[in-house]
Order: C-alpha cells, then structure tokens, then sequence
C-alpha cells in the first residue's frame, strides 16, 4: 500500500461518524447519578444536566437509555416516569423488546395517581 493510498484511508477512517459518536456521548456518570431527580429528568436547557442532553445528541439515544436505567438502578425509589423516558428512548432507537416492558412498568392507574403516566401520555390501559 502506497503512502498516499494508507493516508487517505487513515483520513477516511478518522472521519467516520462513528469513530466519534463515543466522543460525543461520553458524559461524567458519576456526576449524572449523583443529582436529584428533578435535575436529572426536568433539565431541558440541554447544557450537561440530565439524560436529555445525552439524548438529545444524534447517535446517543442509546447511551441516554443506559444511563436512564443506571440511575434507577442507584436511586430505586426514583418515579416511574424515568422507566416511561427509558421505554421512550429504546423504543425510538428500536429496542421493542426492551422498551415495551419499560413502557408498561411505567403505567399507573387512576388509582394510583390524577395524572399518572397513562392519562399523560394517552396510553390505554390493558383491557380498557
């Protein structure tokens, strides 16, 4: 292979988008989970609080559902809603099969709240 032949492939492979689709999500986990909730889901400015600033990185969906589940993982009590964005995001990225459990974890009944996930997000519940 010729120098110049092994320079533009060396080139072409740097800048292939997903050689930095790590780089850009790449975010301080420790940091993220050690917030409250509220900070973590209801930051929306988009400037390095929370999941949606992950999300909201092309090519980082599946990232920001990874690091949905890591902070129920570390704060068990944490709302359902985070299930519900976790179900949100894989589905999106096309994990059904993990997203539909999230999704139905998620829901509650009138019951269980006014204005649980299901009223919000206009899910009909099972059998309705």
């Amino acid at each position: 292979m010729s120098d110049v032949t092994a320079s533009v492939f060396v080139i072409i492979l740097l800048s292939s988008p997903a050689i930095h689709a790590a780089d850009r999500c790449e975010y301080d986990q420790q940091a993220l989970l050690a917030l409250d909730e509220k900070a973590f889901d209801q930051d929306w400015s988009g400037r390095g609080g929370g999941w949606r600033a992950i999300a909201r990185t092309p090519g980082c969906e599946l990232a920001a559902a990874d690091l949905l589940a890591a902070y129920q993982a570390e704060h068990p009590s944490s709302s359902s809603i985070l299930a519900w964005h976790e179900g949100q995001v894989r589905a999106s990225a096309g994990q059904y099969e993990r997203a539909i459990p999230l999704l139905e974890s998620a829901r509650k009944t009138t019951a269980q709240g006014a204005l649980g996930t299901s009223a919000l997000c206009g899910v009909v519940p099972r059998g309705a």
